[in-house]
């Protein structure tokens, strides 16, 4: 689900209209853009289960969407630590 804080898991039990799955490090090279999806998908490494034309829609929606480059230093435990520490400092309300 997307909501304010953005997307959170649901767990329902409900069968889901769309599964997209691929291993992390796929995901990764989408958001890098080092890969596109239908590279991904051709070579079986992006699956999809369920809606078909909703599965094409995500898919070039993501596509159409201009995101800022995928810096996966960003992620790294000294600079997560550093975003921290910042966060901690700033005054509530700034």
């Amino acid at each position: 689900a997307y909501g304010q804080r953005g997307f959170r898991p649901i767990f329902d039990m409900a069968a889901a209209d769309l599964t997209i799955s691929a291993r992390s490090r796929d995901f990764i090279a989408l958001l890098a853009r080092e890969e596109d999806p239908d590279t991904l998908f051709f070579s079986r490494r992006l699956l999809t289960e369920g809606d078909t034309d909703l599965g094409l829609l995500v898919k070039n929606t993501l596509d159409g969407i201009e995101l800022p480059r995928f810096d996966a230093a960003r992620l790294s435990p000294a600079e997560m630590l550093r975003r921290f520490r910042e966060r901690l400092m700033t005054p509530r309300g700034v």
